[in-house]
């Protein structure tokens, strides 16, 4: 049981085997060659397709359906906000606040620079301090 090959299983492979020699061989001496110069591989037929008239009838009797008029909206040079004036900034990009807001996290214990930036950006963005207290209380102040 299981794994084992029944004595059917095995006959039968061993005819298939068996029947397969044979006819390679009787194809073998046969004589009969094949001329793979001649042989054709596909046969083409002309096939046309009957003409095809259409119609076109087209009903003049709808009418288009009412729409309401849009608002138009300002020219987009009204609409832009007036951008702020700019501010200096120092070789990190930073303004002369945020650059404070650097210095007073290192002062407070901060030591990795990329942890005082990550602090500072997400203050920034997140809220606009007016004074480094702000930004202590934003940044810290939980």
């Amino acid at each position: 049981m299981g794994h084992e090959d029944s004595i059917v299983s095995t006959f039968l492979a061993c005819a298939i085997i068996l029947v397969f020699v044979i006819k390679f061989l009787e194809g073998l001496n046969s004589g009969q060659k094949l001329d793979l110069n001649n042989l054709e591989l596909f046969q083409v037929h002309e096939y046309t397709q009957p003409a095809v008239t259409a119609t076109i009838s087209t009903a003049t009797s709808r009418s288009k359906p009412k729409t309401k008029k849009k608002k138009k909206h300002k020219p987009l040079q009204e609409q832009k906000p007036e951008p702020k004036p700019e501010q200096k900034r120092n070789s990190r990009g930073y303004t002369d606040l945020q650059q404070d807001c650097f210095d007073a996290l290192k002062s407070l214990g901060i030591k990795p620079v990329k942890e005082r930036q990550f602090i500072i950006n997400q203050t920034f963005n997140n809220h606009d301090p007016k004074t480094i207290q702000d930004f202590i209380k934003l940044a810290l102040g939980k």
